[in-house]
């Protein structure tokens, strides 16, 4: 019975580590992507969207990868509820400001993005597919 209830608390605390690290590893993919939104690196930030995703959209805008990146940064200005796009080269600032908990793998990242005296609210679903971590807009 010792040894059962030994083996569980192991397990239990195997899974916590796991669950811990996979959190850890979901922080630092965010906060990456926030730093290649802020050094304006659009091929790093094209890379942390997620791969299918990213594919899908490119190949509808006929392969403009830099309209794909833009579009990926419109969303609501905060004070006048104005839909915007903003120009990577032209952001300012980039924080996150909610998690959202989907389940299933999903995350929904809340951001707030400010350039040229606008900031723009856009939610950003973080995606992990097999080992690998990728940002997921609009689609259309």
């Amino acid at each position: 019975m010792k040894g059962m209830i030994l083996t569980l608390i192991f397990a239990f605390i195997g899974l916590w580590s796991s669950a811990q690290e996979h959190d850890m590893k979901r922080i630092a993919f965010a906060n990456y992507f926030c730093k290649a939104v802020a050094e304006h690196d659009q091929n790093k930030v094209i890379k942390l969207t997620d791969k299918a995703y990213r594919t899908e959209q490119i190949k509808f805008l006929d392969g403009n990868k830099s309209q794909f990146v833009n579009e990926f940064f419109g969303g609501f200005e905060i004070n006048t509820n104005e839909y915007i796009n903003l120009r990577l080269e032209d952001i300012e600032q980039i924080e996150i400001v909610e998690l959202i908990d989907e389940g299933g793998g999903y995350l929904d990242y809340i951001f707030h993005i400010s350039s040229r005296g606008s900031t723009i609210e856009r939610m950003l679903i973080l995606r992990k597919t097999g080992n690998k971590f990728g940002f997921i807009g609009s689609q259309g």
